[in-house]
């Protein structure tokens, strides 16, 4: 699976398709009724937060929906194995050639709120943290203004290559005169983070 350089919206098909049809197994009725649009556009309804993932429960579903797409009613727990090792390796084809990534397209940044012409830059800070193998860290950033002080905007960006963090608010926020933002590594990963923080 990859990204056209030319809109990094749009998901190449077919190369989404030629995988389903080389990975198939010619003995499974199920995977030979799922098509890649049908596998993309199951996808990408689990993939609440638009980072590219599905993580935890959202798999779950995912997997219920897309073999329910084919019509088939109740899923065994070896079919699910079977399209937990399918959407494995889908993602892993889409990493296996860089140059058919956009990587803009897989940032995991954060914007919240909207700079205005009357706003100013309360805040700046730049974040970084190491990989460490096998572990998850995470930092906060925050911001406490005077009594008078509204943020107006919060942007937390990537600098650099991807390393798929996550920032996310986790408290204050836009009209509020503080707010923290966390950033989080995937497990094994690092990140390297401008935080900013606007308002008047």
């Amino acid at each position: 699976m990859s990204f056209d350089s030319t809109s990094s919206k749009k998901v190449n098909f077919d190369r989404a398709n030629n995988f389903m049809r080389q990975f198939r197994d010619p003995d499974s009725r199920e995977l030979k009724k799922l098509s890649a649009n049908q596998f993309m556009e199951v996808w990408s309804h689990y993939d609440r937060d638009g980072n590219g993932y599905i993580e935890g429960t959202e798999l779950d579903g995912f997997l219920k929906e897309f073999v329910s797409s084919a019509n088939f009613i109740d899923v065994s727990p070896d079919m699910k194995l079977v399209l937990l090792l399918t959407v494995l390796a889908v993602v892993a084809s889409g990493f296996t050639n860089s140059a058919s990534l956009d990587y803009s397209s897989s940032r995991a940044n954060l914007y919240l709120g909207y700079i205005g012409a009357g706003d100013r830059l309360l805040a700046s800070s730049t974040v970084q943290k190491r990989a460490i193998a096998n572990t998850i860290q995470s930092q906060d950033v925050a911001y406490y203004g005077n009594v008078t002080t509204r943020i107006s905007a919060i942007r937390a960006v990537e600098i650099g290559m991807s390393q798929r963090a996550r920032p996310r608010l986790i408290s204050g926020g836009i009209g509020w005169r503080n707010a923290t933002v966390r950033l989080e590594t995937i497990r094994g990963g690092g990140f390297n983070y401008r935080v900013e923080f606007w308002g008047r």
